[in-house]
């Protein structure tokens, strides 16, 4: 009889830690892959107009006026948006920007998808779910997830979501754009390369034609032109294209120049979406812990201000006071706040949203979660997103993988996959110590 007992005890533990363990795989559903903040707008000076922000048009419906219910074992937050006519035989998606806990999204009452991870933006493909006229948002934030043993941060019980909005898009869309700057042998002339990256839902080939255009100090048009593509079937492909500016026009600390990243998709002879992008395009190399900007040797002086409340005048009396640096990232940080940065030439270092010091330092089994590989797919779904969502900022000189959390296998793991997609700039882990998955910057 004992035996049995105890076979049954083993089998019940067994079985629970199964449960716990696919419980951490839940890292969301519905999501669509992470990407730099971009917007489309339904006219060229629509698009020059915004600058890059988020504003109400045509294409665009920002949800800002937000009530909360205090459900059984959720906060709820609600919202509308309209659906005008013009969205008719186009996708429809909803950008959550950050909500501070993990959440399930709602639309008109069907449940769509979820994240665990709500402090960093994440989009919805809503298309199937939305109707003309007013449509309803929910944001199920539940009061207890196991995502929270990540948030030991600092971090208000009730954070409003912010940057939330609808938007749509032509069924073959530009997803994400990706850029990159290097210097010539002449150190007066530097080399641009711009990746536009081209996806459809359609169930058969879709062709488009992708304008561009490159402009310097506002009137200075530094390149242009157009690709002709051919996308397959709910395929992804790439528009490239390649520009030579002098070196005064990159970004620095010092002359925090950004370019305006122009372009536009012709579908079946219409002009289907324009982009204005203000783009801090600057080389950036890391070598023997030395960070380096345009060729220029850089020292980071960090200094504290809020990501949620910062000005530029905040950022100007941090700079006057001798700090050119942020780390920013365990918490809510809006997109604002990097175009903030960009704009006033401060450097940022982005740490992943984790911190699991309540769980202690210990690396063995029921200690920190970082030396658990039940936790693994948490860790790299946040430094990936982390990445995404942030690697075209100029601003954006380093990651740090994340605060006060041990150290083991997964954080191991998360400097490798970072490393694997950033070649320039430093992946450190300042609780890391002298282990190797900490990249030392001066």
């Amino acid at each position: 009889m004992r035996y049995i007992l105890m076979l049954v005890a083993t089998f019940f533990v067994v079985t629970l830690n199964a449960q716990i363990d696919s419980s951490l795989t839940n890292l969301g559903e519905g999501r669509e892959t992470a990407r730099m903040y971009m917007l489309p707008y339904s006219t060229a000076d629509e698009a020059l107009e915004a600058a890059g922000e988020i504003r109400k048009s045509k294409y665009v419906r920002p949800m800002e006026q937000w009530t909360m219910e205090q459900a059984e074992e959720a906060t709820l937050h609600k919202a509308q948006f309209a659906y005008p006519f013009s969205w008719i035989n186009r996708l429809v998606f909803v950008h959550v920007g950050a909500v501070g806990g993990a959440y399930d999204l709602y639309v008109n009452d069907e449940y769509v998808g979820s994240s665990a991870n709500g402090f960093l933006p994440a989009e919805f493909n809503v298309t199937k779910y939305v109707r003309e006229d007013m449509n309803s948002v929910t944001i199920s934030v539940p009061r207890q997830h196991w995502s929270q043993t990540l948030e030991c941060f600092d971090r208000k019980k009730e954070v409003a979501p912010i940057e939330v909005y609808a938007f749509s898009q032509p069924v073959i869309r530009v997803r994400d754009v990706v850029h990159s700057a290097r210097i010539d042998a002449t150190g007066k002339m530097a080399n641009v390369d711009v990746s536009l990256v081209v996806k459809t839902e359609s169930l058969n080939e879709k062709r488009a034609r992708i304008h561009y255009e490159l402009v310097a100090a506002d009137t200075v048009v530094v390149e242009y032109g157009y690709r002709d593509m051919s996308v397959g079937m709910r395929g992804e492909d790439t528009v490239k294209f390649m520009a030579r500016v002098p070196v005064s026009a990159l970004w620095s600390e010092q002359s925090p120049t950004r370019l305006k990243l122009n372009f536009k998709t012709q579908v079946e002879g219409r002009y289907a979406e324009y982009y204005s992008l203000p783009t801090a395009f600057r080389e950036l190399s890391y070598e023997q812990g030395q960070i380096s900007i345009n060729g220029k040797g850089v020292e980071l002086r960090f200094g504290d201000v809020d990501p949620m409340t910062a000005t530029a005048a905040t950022l100007q009396e941090l700079k006057r006071q001798g700090s050119n640096a942020v780390r920013v990232g365990e918490g809510v940080v809006p997109r604002s706040f990097y175009r903030l940065c960009e704009s006033e030439g401060v450097y940022v270092v982005v740490c992943v949203p984790i911190n699991s010091s309540a769980s202690g330092e210990s690396r063995k089994v029921g200690g920190n979660p970082t030396n658990d590989p039940a936790w693994r797919e948490a860790y790299l779904d946040r430094a990936v997103a982390t990445y995404r969502s942030t690697c075209d900022f100029g601003c954006v000189v380093g990651y740090e993988l994340a605060a006060e959390s041990a150290n083991g296998i997964n954080l191991y793991e998360s400097y490798m996959l970072l490393k694997s997609l950033e070649t320039k700039r430093p992946i450190s882990y300042s609780d890391g110590g002298d282990e190797w998955n900490n990249d030392a910057v001066k």
